[in-house]
């Protein structure tokens, strides 16, 4: 099983054991999930809604204020087969270890790290010999080899770190 970071909980709401949680799926990809994991430990969804910009969840066997408080803090995983994905989609985090190939220079560029949101656009964190360096998803991302494990990237002359 490949679990995926799904979100946060962030407080308790009232006395019977519901979550206030930050969810960080996309719109509708929770609604999906029946389980989820929080410190290796699996928790039946039983019951779920929106609160002020929030998700409220309520997980069997967490049935008071004592045993949400327990959860506070705490990350929420879940079963990335639950979500099923249609052909050809994938999560940033899928990606993350790929080799990233310039195709202007014709070379690899490094190894996909991370993607980090930023308000403008999307940022590539691409590590090549323990350097870390940055490139906006727009326009320079091409696509990804899912099945060989590469992003493609087309870069501007000057921008990747050994040409400065």
């Amino acid at each position: 099983m490949k679990t995926l970071l799904s979100g946060k909980v962030l407080n308790t709401h009232g006395l019977h054991g519901e979550l206030k949680t930050e969810n960080y799926l996309d719109e509708g990809y929770i609604d999906r999930v029946k389980t989820v994991f929080i410190d290796g430990e699996r928790y039946k969804i039983t019951g779920r809604r929106e609160h002020k910009g929030f998700l409220l969840l309520k997980l069997a066997g967490v049935e008071d204020i004592d045993a949400a408080m327990r959860l506070k803090n705490r990350e929420i995983f879940i079963d990335r087969a639950e979500l099923g994905l249609p052909e050809g989609q994938f999560f940033y985090s899928d990606l993350y270890g790929f080799e990233v190939f310039d195709r202007r220079t014709g070379r690899a560029a490094g190894t996909l790290v991370q993607v980090m949101e930023n308000p403008a656009c999307l940022l590539l964190e691409i590590e090549d010999g323990g350097k870390k360096y940055l490139v906006p998803e727009t326009p320079f991302y091409e696509g990804a080899d899912l099945e060989k494990k590469v992003v493609f990237i087309n870069t501007i002359p000057g921008m990747l770190p050994d040409e400065n």
